[in-house]
């Protein structure tokens, strides 16, 4: 019988170089969690409009690197009819979500239906995983820079709601230099203030796996930690996460 075990592996960023291939430790890890040599890899480049770029990239580590069969959901370039992305999401092992525009993704899956669709992958156990913004999407909410894209002089941070598979607040490029760390940090506790309660902060090079009941910390660097961050009587707190710990204990409330 195929195994149903939820699997969701939220990734906070890449390398300095922003290369998917930097992440070695990560993508072998999402190709374990498939439970096949040579899995089917489907990638959703929607956060970055469909970028030819990135695809390039994800098909170079993926297929060339790991000998996947790599195709991409292109919901700007592509036909939009529903049976066309239901086929390809049912099609895939691994669902990989890039980074980029994590609002403008959100707002057109919902419009086609797409959330729909990855809800069912999902539940179906296949590996669903993404970057930034590609990370944010599985959760409740996500502290996002989405407003800069359309505007490059803001740099405030919002909270954007995802698909609610994880109930929590995600905060990738957590403390990571290729991103603005201060603008970020400062964002996520202005969130944190204004909404209580707590956000998993992912450096990059460093990725939380939800496996069934657990939570495995995977990285690429090191000296590189993912946290458990909240005020605590008016203190900032960063509890680092240890990898083996139990998805009950890592959310429960603060």
């Amino acid at each position: 019988m195929k195994n149903l075990q939820k699997k969701i592996v939220a990734i906070g960023g890449y390398g300095p170089k922003d290369n998917p291939a930097d992440i070695k430790e990560i993508n072998e890890k999402l190709i374990e969690l498939s439970g096949r040599p040579k899995p089917n890899f489907l990638f959703v480049p929607t956060a970055t409009d469909d970028s030819s770029v990135y695809i390039s990239k994800i098909n170079e580590t993926f297929e060339k690197g790991f000998g996947c069969d790599v195709q991409s959901l292109l919901l700007y370039s592509d036909d939009q009819s529903k049976k066309s992305f239901q086929e390809k999401i049912a099609w895939a092992d691994i669902i990989y979500v890039g980074g980029g525009n994590t609002l403008k993704m959100m707002n057109l899956w919902r419009r086609l239906g797409v959330d729909k669709s990855l809800k069912k992958a999902y539940q179906s156990g296949k590996v669903m995983c993404g970057v930034s913004a590609g990370s944010i999407c599985w959760f409740d909410y996500g502290v996002s820079d989405s407003r800069q894209f359309k505007n490059p002089d803001r740099n405030d941070y919002i909270r954007v709601s995802g698909l609610g598979f994880i109930p929590a607040l995600n905060n990738p490029h957590h403390q990571s230099g290729n991103w603005d760390k201060d603008h970020r940090s400062f964002g996520m506790k202005h969130i944190l203030k204004r909404h209580s309660g707590f956000a998993l902060s992912v450096p990059d090079m460093c990725a939380l796996a939800f496996i069934g009941n657990k939570v495995d910390v995977v990285k690429d660097l090191k000296e590189v930690r993912a946290y458990k961050t909240y005020f605590k009587k008016g203190a900032f707190i960063e509890d680092p996460i240890r990898s083996g710990i139990s998805v009950k204990e890592l959310l429960v409330t603060v």
